[in-house]
Parts: structure tokens; C-alpha cells; sequence
């Protein structure tokens, strides 16, 4: 890890030194790549069903709960000039302070505004980036975003932040947070960090993956598994609810959230598979987001055009070994039963209920979809289902000790070794054709080669 470290720190140091924080491209910077722009004017052209969605609910007024987001959107897709007076309207508010509405807004309407208007909404968001680097990921955000928008009229600031950004806050502190396995992002932090992820590679060309490859190949598959597997239906919409802690009903908001930086994650990288998985999870109409909250989202990052794979096929269920976290459902119906691992909580949906559980839950053990989920022990012995003959089992041994060593002897077949993940959880492929049993203990000094 040590070797690891360093290296990645003379890797930083050496993009340094070769890396421009200077844009000099036109507006707009933000978001609105070419292919983007071009998409978006499609959708207008052909009335698809997100425009007809969107167009009503701003011809109707509705009370979009970023107004100045929707609005410059609007515009932008339109060309509809009230649109942009809306936007200008509201970023000349003096209550209005959210920065990185300001920053879209200023970007995208920029050809709209008067020379009073751009002085005034640009003096907010040079007061944004006089800020000392934010340690927050949202206050960084709106920090970001301005300081892109402002490219041209604070260079020296703009420059100042954006490489804070990358060499700073990213590749010294949250990438290697991340590569040790460390929370340095929490769920509830990836919308604004896919902002900031499209932002810079757009108008940096600086891919912040490359400092964290592990993390975001396992992203889309752990993200659509930390699910619980029923929907949530309101009158306006399907929500797909993501895991969380403490009671009480989901949050409507989260759920939003959740789909739209599913949204920007397939819109950064569509070639992946497993980002094509999640395109082919996020098709379903019935789920698009038709809210005053959602939509703006949902038009700006779907891109319906783009195939997806049937996320049917994928294993429905992830082990983070790095992070400790384990999901697993028993099928893709949305009838599924779940379980979850994550943050140090043990979760079980079955029956549209969330159960949370302790570990004397697992004493006995329960099988979730052919995977066979129990409390470990430094020493045990498993029976092996008659059904694993024919297809293969797969164990997660839980509550054991973290990154610990354990000799895995099954009947007749050559013992292996088998290290338990930072949550103490221990993987256990049993091949198919395997009958007896399992023999799960530490290694026994003297008979390692």
C-alpha cells in the first residue's frame, strides 16, 4: 500500500506539471457538449416524450424547485426567449445566492443578458470563487462550476480553484481515500460529484477516474444493487428507492437524485459494460422523472437514443472488498427478496419491508437467490446444498475479522486461502459438482508452504 501510495503521488506530481487549468473556449462550458447541445435540440425537434414533459410543466408555470437550473435549460433546448428572461429574472435576485444555478444560468444565457445583467450575476460568482477552496463537495461544486463560467473574466481565480480541485482535493486527499477503501464519497455526495466529474472533463479534458479505476468500474453495478428491489409509486411518478438507515418513509428527493447521477454516469462513459447494464436499467419509461424536481435532470442527462444491455443478465449481487459493502438480491423481479451490508448495517427486505439486522440474525442461514448469506466463525464446517452439484453456491461468511487469512478445505478437492474484506466479510465460490462440505479455519502454523 505504502509503494502504492507513493506512487500515485509522483503520478500526480507528474500530470502537474504538464496540465493546463487555463480555458479558452466559449460559452457554453458547462455541460452542453456539442453532442449534448445537439441531442437536446433534437429532442425539442421531435416532441419527444421528455420535451412534451418538460415544455408543459414550464408553459404551466410550474414551481421547479431549482428555477434557475430549469429555466436556462429551457432556454437553451428552445431558444425561447421568456426562458431566458425567467432565468435572468431569478439570478438577479438578491435572495438568489445558490451558486452553481448562478453558474449555469450566467453560461447558458449569457447571450440574453444585458451588460448590467452579466456584471451583476458575474459579481456574485466572483465573490463565490474569492472564497478560500471549499472543504464541502457542494460548496466546491457551485466554487467549480463558477469558476469555469467565469473563465474569461477571472482567469487567475478560475485557474486558482480548478486546480485545487484536481491536485488537491482529488488526487491527494479523496482518490486515496478511495483506493485504501475509505468512504471518501458518500452516496448522498455523487450528484454533485458527477457535476464536477462532466465539468472538468469538458473543459479540462481531465479525466478523474484515472486516479480511482477500481471505484468507478464497480460503481454502476454496486449503485443499481443498493436498491431495495419495489418500486415506490406516487401519482407523478415510479422510484426506484435506494438504501437508507434510521426508519421512517423514503425519500422522495434521494430517489430523484439517485436516478439522475445514474443518468451522468452512463452520459460520461456510455462504452463500459457495465455502464450499458445501467443504460438498460434506466430505459424503462415508467421510471422517467416527470417532477418539478426530476425533470430538468432527466432531460438534460438521458439520452434515449443510447442502447443499454438487459441488466437482467448481470449476477444480482456485488461485493465491494475494498469498501466492505455487499448487496445481493435473490433475481431482478421487483418481488425480489435483498440483503444488504453497507456503513456497518446489515439490511433484509422481503414483503415491501426494510428490516434492519443484528448479527445473531445470521446464526441460522438464509439463502438469498441461491446465495447463501451466515455468521462466520474462526472455525466452521458447511454443509453443502444438493442443489450446488448442479449449479455452484456462493457463500459471504460474515462477522469475521477484517483482511484476515483463512484456509478454505472443500471435500475432495485442493484447500486454498481466502482473505475476509474490510467489514470482516468472507467470499466463498463453490464450484459446480462440489458435494460434503466446507471447512472454513485460520491457517494452522507449520503446514503453509
Amino acid at each position: 500500500m505504502a509503494r502504492f501510495l507513493l506512487l500515485l503521488l509522483a503520478t500526480s506530481f507528474l500530470f502537474g506539471q504538464d496540465e493546463e487549468f487555463r480555458i479558452y473556449t466559449d460559452p457554453p462550458r458547462l455541460f452542453l457538449t456539442a453532442q449534448r447541445a445537439k441531442r437536446l435540440q433534437r429532442e425539442t425537434q421531435r416532441d419527444s416524450l421528455r420535451w412534451r414533459q418538460f415544455h408543459s410543466l414550464t408553459a404551466n408555470k410550474a414551481q421547479f424547485p431549482e428555477p434557475g437550473f430549469a429555466a436556462a435549460l429551457h432556454y437553451v433546448a428552445s431558444a425561447q426567449a421568456d426562458s431566458a428572461k425567467a432565468a435572468i429574472a431569478w439570478a438577479t435576485l438578491p435572495a438568489s445566492v445558490d451558486g452553481r444555478q448562478l453558474a449555469l444560468v450566467y453560461d447558458w444565457c449569457g447571450k440574453a443578458m444585458t451588460s448590467a445583467q452579466k456584471t451583476e450575476i458575474a459579481s456574485k460568482l466572483k465573490k463565490i470563487l474569492s472564497d478560500p477552496p471549499a472543504k464541502q463537495i457542494d460548496p466546491l461544486r457551485a466554487q467549480v462550476l463558477a469558476a469555469i463560467a467565469l473563465a474569461e473574466e477571472a482567469p487567475a481565480d478560475s485557474e486558482k480553484i480548478l486546480k485545487y480541485t484536481v491536485q488537491q482535493w482529488w488526487r491527494k486527499q479523496v482518490a486515496v481515500a478511495l483506493a485504501e477503501g475509505k468512504g471518501a464519497l458518500r452516496r448522498e455526495d455523487l450528484p454533485a460529484f458527477y457535476e464536477i466529474m462532466h465539468a472538468i472533463q469538458d473543459a479540462l479534458k481531465i479525466d478523474l477516474r484515472e486516479d480511482a479505476r477500481t471505484f468507478f468500474k464497480n460503481l454502476p453495478t454496486w449503485h443499481m444493487l443498493s436498491h431495495y428491489p419495489a418500486p415506490l409509486v406516487t401519482p407523478e411518478n415510479e422510484y426506484r428507492i435506494p438504501v437508507f438507515v434510521g426508519g421512517g418513509e423514503p425519500n422522495v428527493a434521494t430517489a430523484v437524485l439517485s436516478r439522475a447521477v445514474e443518468l451522468m454516469m452512463v452520459a460520461y462513459d456510455n462504452n463500459a459494460t457495465e455502464s450499458q447494464f445501467l443504460q438498460g436499467y434506466l430505459i424503462q419509461d415508467r421510471f422517467l422523472l416527470r417532477s418539478a424536481f426530476g425533470m430538468p435532470y432527466e432531460f438534460l442527462w438521458a439520452n434515449p437514443y443510447q442502447p443499454g444491455l438487459p441488466f437482467e443478465k448481470m449476477e444480482p449481487f456485488f461485493h465491494d472488498a475494498l469498501g466492505g459493502r455487499f448487496f445481493v438480491r435473490s433475481s431482478w423481479e421487483e418481488d425480489a427478496t435483498w440483503f444488504g451490508f453497507f456503513d456497518g448495517k446489515m439490511q433484509y427486505f422481503a414483503d415491501g419491508q426494510i428490516r434492519t439486522l443484528q448479527k445473531d440474525s445470521l446464526e441460522k442461514p438464509f439463502d438469498v437467490g441461491g446465495v447463501i448469506v451466515l455468521l462466520g466463525r474462526e472455525q466452521m464446517r458447511i454443509p453443502l446444498p444438493a442443489t450446488s452439484v448442479e449449479v455452484g453456491a456462493h457463500y459471504f461468511i460474515m462477522g469475521l475479522a477484517a483482511h484476515t487469512a483463512f484456509d478454505i478445505e472443500v471435500d475432495d478437492e485442493e484447500m486454498y486461502e481466502a482473505v475476509s474484506d474490510a467489514s470482516g466479510i468472507l467470499s466463498v465460490a463453490i464450484t459446480k459438482g462440489a458435494q460434503g462440505s466446507i471447512l472454513v479455519h485460520r491457517p494452522i502454523l507449520g503446514t503453509q508452504p
